[in-house]
């Protein structure tokens, strides 16, 4: 996976670029984890924690995945753009 982060005119954009060995990870139900304390020291402000990326081969799918994992429960707010139209 690549990494990188960036300054733009309306701040900070983190992009991670995928490798077909990534995918294949996710394809076997191994996500990807990011700690953004790994893009570097970018100062006061500069955010923290972790990044998750699960592969599912749709929204419920990935959801499941998520539930599997113990990483929501029925109290996490779960955004999903795409089928409430937000996006």
């Amino acid at each position: 996976m690549i990494k990188f982060k960036a300054e733009t005119a309306t701040g900070p954009l983190y992009g991670f670029g995928l490798t077909a060995e990534n995918i294949a990870l996710m394809l076997e139900n191994q996500p990807l984890f990011i700690d953004l304390a790994d893009m570097g020291p970018y100062g006061a402000g500069s955010p923290t924690g972790n990044i998750v990326i699960f592969y599912g081969q749709d929204e419920e799918a990935v959801l499941s995945a998520f539930r599997s994992a113990g990483l929501v429960t029925e109290e996490t707010a779960i955004l999903r753009p795409r089928t409430q139209g937000d996006a």
